[in-house]
């Protein structure tokens, strides 16, 4: 079942790719030719009865697999967007330059700017997809409302060239050879958000130093691995994303980035971050999402500003680190990990609203849970409690709780009265007195709760957790 399943999302994804115009590109032609000749196979036995060729089956997935970690980046065919004016609306004059705020150029075999769009003197946006433009000039200062530019599969033979401009706040490069991304973005002194999402083969950090001014970087979809970050450091940098990159550790460079409030690490092969990730005092979110963690480091305990962690799909079988220091800590992510019981420290989480623990192998709750008088969601469901964590009890703030499938057997008929309670899952626990659990529900129904039960009623799933 657990094949098939996999099969099934592997094919999924593959129709997602062909609905977005997206293909995977390799770093040799030998393995570009391999992939696509696997896909097909894959393909054409589905077409038939995959059933009675299972065992070739699971080969060509194991090869398409390994084929998948030699990606480098994927192509993708990027369209105009619709809200932005054409160029070719500015050439035969169906529009006035002065009326264009969103400009769009797009399959432009030309090297440089149009002239035409220097007449745009109001223009807020300009999107260039799929040019060769080698520059983009100095002559964009002009432009005083040009806060933006969007640059999609940039196609020349050399790297994009930026001119000193004191103007744009934002800059987007996807769809990208790594070789003919800008050498620096320094020139750009306005810079506040720069986007290098889905470039092909990036593998370095891009340095950044000198653009004083910027606060989000986002290098999602890459091949970065942090190995090089002694060369770069930034005072104000407050967003980092580095979702789906190829990064094993967060290395202690990641300190050159004190003004940090946001950290994503999520879908990265990751299994170790140095305790100098405690040095970045004003993060407040962070996320590692789907990676390889087994524990925290104690450089976690630092973070004194942190509202949200989010560990959810990793391999943690303890939270060993003091979390009584994270006074401001306001949700907590633990679902889908290895956790056989948490630490007693967790009670000290005196600001916790959102705590999710589902799919771990819990067996009991930590008695200082009793203190966690903010609490609004509490997700226990898919652990192995057998008896009722009473701690609950103490936690009357509470507005969504799921203790399905935790083979538990009763609920004691204090949960009747839990006044703010708005979600109530039970399903998929095997009920010692039926008729107690379902008057329990009915008085919670009558103060407006949603009760998911499934004891003489048809069951029903509670809400996907986010």
């Amino acid at each position: 079942m657990k094949k098939t399943l996999n099969i099934v999302l592997v094919l999924a994804c593959l129709n997602t790719a062909n609905a977005q115009i997206t293909t995977p590109v390799f770093s040799s032609k030998k393995d570009s030719t391999e992939f696509a000749q696997v896909q097909q196979s894959i393909r054409e036995i589905f077409t038939q009865n995959p059933q009675d060729r299972q065992a070739e089956l699971d080969s060509l997935m194991n090869l398409s697999n390994t084929l998948r970690s030699k990606i480098i980046g994927y192509r993708t065919i990027y369209k105009p967007q619709e809200a932005f004016t054409s160029y070719s609306d500015l050439l035969n004059k169906s529009v006035e330059p002065t009326s264009v705020t969103q400009l769009s150029i797009s399959n432009n075999t030309s090297k440089k700017l149009p002239a035409i769009v220097f007449s745009c003197t109001n223009l807020n946006e300009l999107e260039l997809v799929n040019t060769k433009v080698k520059l983009l000039p100095k002559k964009l200062n002009k432009l005083t409302n040009l806060k933006s530019i969007y640059v999609y599969n940039h196609v020349s033979d050399k790297k994009l060239k930026l001119s000193k401009n004191k103007t744009v706040e934002r800059l987007l490069v996807r769809g990208t050879e790594s070789t003919q991304l800008p050498k620096n973005y320094q020139s750009f002194t306005a810079l506040r958000e720069l986007d290098l999402t889905g470039n092909i083969g990036l593998n370095s950090f891009p340095d950044i130093s000198k653009n004083t001014r910027l606060t989000k970087l986002n290098l999602l979809n890459n091949q970065l691995t942090l190995t090089d970050l002694d060369r770069v450091s930034h005072q104000t940098l407050e967003e980092l994303n580095l979702l789906n990159n190829k990064v094993t550790t967060v290395p202690a460079n990641i300190a050159n980035f004190p003004g940090l409030k946001k950290l994503i690490l999520s879908n990265n092969p990751l299994h170790s971050i140095d305790p100098s990730i405690g040095r970045l005092k004003n993060l407040e979110e962070i996320a590692f999402y789907n990676c390889k963690l087994t524990d925290l480091t104690p450089g976690f305990e630092e973070l004194e500003n942190l509202r949200q962690i989010d560990l959810y799909h990793n391999q943690l079988k303890t939270v060993s680190i003091d979390l009584s220091k994270l006074q401001k800590l306001e949700i907590l992510y633990l679902s889908h990990n290895e956790l056989t019981s948490l630490t007693e420290s967790i009670g000290q989480l005196s600001q916790l609203r959102e705590l999710y623990l589902s799919h771990n192998r819990l067996n009991y709750l930590p008695k200082s849970m009793t203190k966690l008088s903010q609490l609004r969601v509490l997700r226990i469901n898919n652990n192995s409690l057998t008896s009722f964590p009473y701690e609950i009890l103490t936690l009357k703030n509470l507005e969504n709780l799921d203790i399905s499938r935790t083979n538990l057997y009763s609920i004691p008929e204090d949960m009747s009265s839990f006044e703010h309670l708005q979600i109530f899952a039970l399903t998929g626990n095997k009920w010692e007195k039926d008729d107690e659990i379902i008057r329990i529900a009915e008085a919670l129904r009558k103060r407006g709760t949603i009760v998911h039960l499934n004891t003489l009623e048809k069951e029903v799933d509670p809400p996907r957790e986010n």
